[in-house]
């Protein structure tokens, strides 16, 4: 009866020892904004018919969004030669936004031609997921709002954003 006992406990012990890996194959859209960590829900990146490409990430009344042209080829992680990166603030067509809502009043931040910067680098691309990182300096777009006049994103990272068409 000893050595059952002994069999059992041994087995179990055994048992005890594995360990359940989980991956987390879900998209990711986070940064520090403002010296505060945010990060956006539900991120996704969709391809327009006029061929901008645009990063999402979503968090209860804020969102964040990022425009740049589409790759023009495919981008490997192995490869850093391969990667693209895009610079904000100095065209209509690469821009960083975030606008949050408090009391039902919106705040805007947006990067254009010589108003903010900041720089986005894509760092893979596969046709069906974009990964890649980001920091910018947007500036409120509503002159007389009592809103801070500037959004600062630093350590920003996107990874395996789902690619949707849109309009």
């Amino acid at each position: 009866m000893k050595k059952i006992l002994a069999l059992v406990l041994v087995a179990f012990a055994l048992h005890s020892c594995t360990e359940d890996i989980q991956f987390n194959d879900k998209s990711v859209f986070q940064c520090v904004k403002n010296n505060e960590a945010w990060k956006g829900g539900d991120a996704v990146a969709t391809l327009h018919s006029d061929g901008k490409f645009t990063l999402e990430g979503f968090q209860l009344d804020e969102s964040m969004s990022l425009t740049i042209p589409k790759p023009t080829s495919l981008i490997d992680p192995h490869f850093p030669s391969t990667y693209v990166t895009h610079t904000f603030g100095t065209s209509l067509t690469r821009t960083a936004s975030y606008s949050y809502v408090i009391n039902a009043v919106e705040t805007d931040y947006t990067t254009a031609i010589g108003v903010g910067n900041g720089e986005l680098q894509i760092t893979e691309y596969d046709g069906e997921y974009v990964s890649g990182n980001f920091h910018f300096n947007a500036v409120n777009t509503n002159a007389s709002s009592t809103e801070p006049v500037n959004v600062n994103v630093q350590g920003g990272y996107f990874y395996k954003l789902k690619i949707v068409n849109g309009i």
